[in-house]
């Protein structure tokens, strides 16, 4: 075959215009079709990864409390005490309780325990910054709210959560708020579409719904004090 029959039959053989339209048209739309598929896929493995950021924090809250005769840091000095057997409890972190501004030193604290302070930031959470330093560790830094009065032998008690809670349908942000059995709460859509993850005292991670989000804080406040520090 001589080499103008070769580029004769190439150019019969080729996509006309109208062809390359039809076949980008048919992408396009197939596009459309997966992208909410695709991003439903997304915000389902970014709650699961928030859940297990979740759960790696409870564990390295009760390895310190199992060092410090049961106490979470917050609820320890920033001074080590003896334990009466020869050893120290602490250092904590109490004296940083009334400011929400210093929510990360009780996370910092916690650096033994934590494999990096890179799980402190959900993945959803699009206004927040992971960090790979401890010594660089701020709110900014900070995804997950913290509960002040939760305890290991209050199964219950709310240890920590996603931030974007709604009180009175009002977001909080750096602030120190007690919760009452009766407070109207909610989850925003910041972080997992109107939905949001909970620690509780005994380790395990709750995904509620804001119906099952109030009767949580509801169970809570009948046995510990409910006080959550925000981001």
């Amino acid at each position: 075959m001589s080499v103008a029959d070769q580029l004769k039959l190439r150019r019969g053989t080729a996509f006309t215009k109208v062809e390359l339209l039809a076949v980008l048209a048919a992408m396009a739309v197939m596009a459309a079709l997966l992208r909410p598929a695709l991003a439903r896929a997304k915000a389902k493995a970014d709650r699961i990864s928030c859940v297990s950021n979740l759960k790696n924090m409870g564990l390295a809250m009760r390895i310190f409390a199992t060092d410090n005769g049961g106490a979470f840091p917050w609820l320890l000095s920033t001074n080590a005490s003896d334990d009466g057997k020869g050893g120290k409890i602490g250092p904590g972190t109490r004296e940083f309780t009334a400011n929400a501004r210093d929510l990360w030193r009780h996370f910092q604290i916690l650096s033994n325990e934590l494999s990096t302070p890179r799980i402190l930031v959900c993945y959803s959470d699009k206004e927040r910054r992971p960090t790979k330093s401890w010594t660089n560790l701020n709110n900014l830094n900070l995804s997950y709210f913290l509960g002040l009065g939760a305890s290991e032998d209050l199964p219950q008690s709310i240890l920590a959560g996603d931030r974007n809670l709604l009180l009175e349908g009002r977001a909080l942000s750096n602030e120190v708020v007690q919760f009452s059995s009766r407070t109207n709460v909610s989850f925003d859509r910041r972080l997992h579409v109107g939905a949001g993850n909970l620690l509780l005292g005994d380790g395990s991670v709750q995904q509620v719904s804001d119906q099952r989000l109030r009767e949580q804080f509801h169970d809570a406040s009948l046995t510990s004090t409910n006080t959550l520090m925000f981001p």
